[in-house]
Formats: structure tokens, C-alpha cells, sequence
């Protein structure tokens, strides 16, 4: 078979509810989580109980911080499912049901075949990628119809922090009120949020990856290492919650760095994306069920 119709068929392979468990819990969860960040970026940005189109407001509330680690959380499992075939296993060994404890690996069957593992990874991170970043390409897809966004900071700061905005958005101007408007500012919003989930996703995947071989899923303290990512991210998000004015400045600083050099962000993120990618379908060809 050539490569590229056996990426095909391992693609259609991977994308059976089967390989996530059972399909209709897996179905509904699936869906919840797409019409949830599809539209909670855009709720946080448009919401007049939230910012209500008021960027400033949007940083100064410090609410990225919590969505951002609730998503970390998410993608930090679905990364530990796709990159470490043992992850299986500990489901399997926990199972009180006799018939669970001598079901074969899914991936067992595939492994012990004369099956390219790096096409074979290469479809299972497709597959992850669709379902975790879709929604975010959805909000970018709607964002240029979005209202503009404004600027008007309610802290102090805003001579300063608006003379940064000025500087970054070309078009943008001042209102006799003070009040600064952004033309095409969501755009710009949504697409730091997804130029920033994608690249956790590949720095998630490369994390997965390599640890994959010292994930025993017999012993439950190899875990830990899996967890690691979601220890960092929970501490992280405590020290945030105490100092929210470092942190929101934080986002925004990075917001504003994103905006002035879309191209070059976007140009940073493919190569990262292609090496990190290649470098993770040679590990993973290296593995065995354990």
C-alpha cells in the first residue's frame, strides 16, 4: 500500500469513537466541548456582563488565566492518550471486569503489522488536532464579521497601554470620549488564542512523546511524569491568581507582541510545528506496548 492512501486508512481508523472510548458518552462530550470554546472566547470578549467588547477589560478581569488553564487541562489528557500507547493500559489493569483484563491493546493489533508507525502517529495527531483545535478555527472563521473592539482601561494605566495599542493596530483611533477603537481586533484576539493553543499542542505532543517509553502502566507512580504538565499548570495558576496584575499584563503583552508580528508568528509556529512533528513520529516508531 503507498504511503499516502495507508495514511488515509489509518486516519479513517483513528477517527472511530471506538479509539476513545464508548461512542455516545465520547459523541456528547465531543460536542459540548466544541460549542463550549467555540463560543466561550467570543462570550468572555461580548458579553455585557464581561467586557463587552472592552479589551482592556477583558485583561484587567484576569479571566484567561482560569480558560486557559481548563483548556491546558484538557488538551494535557487527550495529548497523553494519543502519545503514550500504554495510556490503554492502565484503564485496562484498573478494570474490575475479567473480560477488559484480557482484551488486547487497540493499537496491539496495528503495532505487531508491517504498519509505518510514523504515518500511523501522524494520523492519530491529525486526528487530535481536528478535535481539539476546530472550534478555535471556527471562532477565527466568524471573527472578521465581529464588531471592533475598544480600549478603555478602568486601572490608570490606559495613556500608556493605549499609546501600545495605537502603535500596533494601524487604523485604530480615538473617539472624543477617549475611548480607543480597534478595527479587526477580534481577529487578532482569536487568532493569539489559536496561534497559542496550537502551539501547546505540539509542545504537549513533543512532552508525550518522549516519555512515552518510561510509562509502565503497571506502576502508578510512572504517572506522575504523565501528570507533570497539569502539576506545573495548577501552581502556575495560583501564583497568577495572587499577583493578577503581573499576569494580566503578562497576556496582554504577549496580545500586543502577536498582533505587530502576525506573520512572523504564524511563520515561527509552521517550522516549529513541522520539527516538532517529525521528531515525534521517529520517537514514536521506537515504542512498544509495554
Amino acid at each position: 500500500m503507498k504511503p499516502h492512501s495507508c495514511f488515509w486508512v489509518l486516519l479513517r481508523n483513528q477517527c472511530m469513537l471506538a479509539n476513545f472510548g464508548r461512542p455516545h458518552p465520547v459523541m456528547g462530550l465531543l460536542i459540548l466541548y466544541t460549542v463550549a470554546v467555540s463560543s466561550l472566547p467570543l462570550v468572555m470578549l461580548f458579553d455585557k456582563n464581561n467586557a463587552h467588547g472592552n479589551i482592556a477589560a477583558l485583561f484587567e478581569a484576569n479571566l484567561l488565566t482560569v480558560v486557559g488553564f481548563l483548556f491546558l487541562l484538557c488538551l494535557s489528557v487527550w495529548m497523553a492518550h494519543a502519545t503514550i500507547p500504554s495510556a490503554h493500559g492502565l484503564h485496562s489493569n484498573a478494570s474490575q471486569n475479567g473480560h477488559d483484563l484480557v482484551r488486547p491493546h487497540p493499537l496491539e493489533f496495528i503495532f505487531s503489522r508491517a504498519t509505518d508507525r510514523r504515518i500511523l502517529f501522524r494520523a492519530r495527531s491529525s486526528v487530535f488536532f481536528l478535535i481539539v483545535l476546530t472550534p478555535l478555527f471556527v471562532s477565527l472563521a466568524i471573527s472578521p464579521f465581529l464588531p471592533d473592539l475598544s480600549f478603555h482601561s478602568i486601572d490608570g494605566s490606559s495613556p500608556a497601554r493605549q499609546i501600545h495599542y495605537l502603535a500596533t493596530f494601524d487604523g485604530s483611533r480615538i473617539l472624543p470620549s477617549g475611548e480607543l477603537i480597534i478595527p479587526g481586533g477580534a481577529s487578532s484576539y482569536i487568532s493569539w488564542l489559536a496561534w497559542t493553543a496550537i502551539a501547546s499542542f505540539f509542545a504537549l505532543q513533543a512532552y508525550g512523546t518522549w516519555i512515552a517509553k518510561f510509562i509502565n502502566p503497571t506502576n502508578i507512580w510512572h504517572w506522575t511524569l504523565a501528570a507533570l504538565p497539569l502539576i506545573l499548570l495548577f501552581f502556575t495558576a495560583i501564583a497568577g491568581s495572587r499577583n493578577s496584575s503581573v499576569d494580566s499584563n503578562f497576556y496582554e503583552l504577549s496580545f500586543l507582541f502577536f498582533s505587530g508580528h502576525r506573520l512572523a508568528m504564524a511563520l515561527v509556529l509552521v517550522v516549529f510545528a513541522i520539527v516538532v512533528q517529525l521528531s515525534c513520529e521517529k520517537r514514536f516508531s521506537k515504542l512498544e506496548i509495554l
